[in-house]
């Protein structure tokens, strides 16, 4: 691939705003706020409002085959200009993470792939360069590096966008970082500042992940209320490190389907002295929540977009109105009562759940249920016995056979 300037989210707005909209992105890398923010504004520019439920498809690219992809790509728009089909986490990209050493490996790989004429990335690279449909985009989203040097992201650099967001580098002075004059510019959105003090405090606290970080700003533009100012006083309130937020990461590591960060917060929990027992208890409440959350979706007559909605659009249009409607429908419990937690809570969960089939919930139910049995039994270590749950969690749902 050749060496080019790397585009930016600005570059990709005004091409798309001038038309110049190729059949293929492939937005990837180390920054999961920009792919994110990336995405928003594709959909944005492409998608009118009122058709865009019509003409957008979110797949998850752990659980689709390459069939079900390009079928979706082919459906042609209704009442609108295009139709948009956004994969993420395709396991089209699974193998590209980790290049190889040599390129000696690199090049017995590609042979290999040019053999299969089965294999999922040969079919997309023949349908990709034949003649894609002229009125519909396909999207893949990748957190994480992949391989430039391999055949289907070189094709789709050459026809489509290929965009890799790179860890943002941290400047000598916080106003040249370019971290912070994003923070600033979405603060003034609101009529707010954040003092440096608690700008480098967040940052410190998230471990340089900027998505987390702009999570933990858009809750503290509505921590702080009226204030125009956030300072380092409110951020240490809003994320200082507890227990709780251990769980949490656990709990959340579940609903993105990520072992990696699954058994990392397990092994922190462990090590903070949680018990067993307690840790497993906490995942079965979380999956009750789900599978409320899944119901409390499912009889809702509001129209949004559960994966895209904002967390202020969330309040306002869905938990609040629920609240007074349903929540003497779920477990009088509050602590597993969906809209009887914090708002933020059920947001992530909401944000997650189109991931998740009702029947595979209940399956995961009866997992915890196995592990509590297990636990209380002492025949097995409880390190072992909670690992096996978070892996059999987090691993993508098996495609049923038609």
């Amino acid at each position: 691939m050749k060496n080019k300037q790397k585009p930016t989210i600005s570059d990709l707005i005004k091409e798309v705003k001038s038309g110049q909209v190729p059949p293929v992105y492939l937005l990837c890398g180390e920054e999961h706020f920009l792919i994110e923010k990336a995405l928003k504004s594709l959909l944005d520019i492409l998608l009118q409002p009122e058709t865009r439920d019509f003409n957008l498809n979110l797949l998850d690219g752990t659980i689709v085959t390459i069939q079900d992809i390009l079928s979706a790509v082919e459906v042609y728009p209704i009442i609108a200009d295009w139709r948009v089909v956004v994969v993420s986490e395709s396991l089209l990209f699974q193998d590209l993470q980790k290049p190889t050493s040599t390129d000696l490996e690199n090049d017995l790989l590609d042979t290999v792939e040019d053999i299969n004429s089965n294999d999922p990335k040969e079919i997309f690279l023949d349908w990709l360069h034949e003649d894609p449909p002229q009125n519909s985009i396909l999207i893949f989203t990748v957190k994480g590096p992949v391989n430039i040097r391999k055949p289907i992201v070189k094709a789709i650099d050459r026809v489509g966008k290929y965009i890799n967001f790179e860890k943002l580098e941290e400047s000598s002075s916080i106003q040249r970082d370019p971290l912070f004059k994003s923070v600033s510019k979405q603060l003034a959105q609101s009529d707010k500042q954040i003092t440096p003090s608690a700008f480098n405090f967040l940052r410190t606290q998230v471990n340089n992940d900027t998505h987390r970080f702009f999570e933990e700003i858009n809750k503290a533009i509505s921590f702080v209320g009226d204030k125009t100012q956030i300072n380092e006083r409110d951020i240490r309130n809003l994320v200082s490190p507890t227990s709780s937020d251990t769980i949490f990461d656990l709990t959340d590591s579940i609903s993105n389907r990520n072992v990696n960060q699954g058994l990392s917060s397990l092994h922190n929990i462990l090590s903070d002295g949680e018990a067993p027992i307690k840790i497993n208890a906490l995942i079965t409440r979380q999956i009750r929540l789900m599978v409320q959350a899944k119901l409390v979706l499912k009889n809702n007559t509001t129209n949004f977009d559960a994966r895209r909605i904002t967390y202020q659009d969330f309040v306002s249009r869905f938990f609040q109105p629920l609240s007074k409607k349903m929540s003497k429908d779920l477990p009088k419990t509050t602590t597993v009562n969906l809209l009887k937690q914090n708002p933020y809570v059920a947001y992530k969960i909401i944000q997650k759940i189109t991931r998740f089939e009702e029947e595979e919930l209940i399956g995961f139910l009866e997992k915890t249920l196995e592990a509590d049995i297990q636990l209380k039994s002492n025949s097995i270590p409880a390190e072992y016995i909670l690992e096996q749950l978070v892996c059999d969690l987090c691993r993508p749902q098996r495609r049923k056979a038609i």
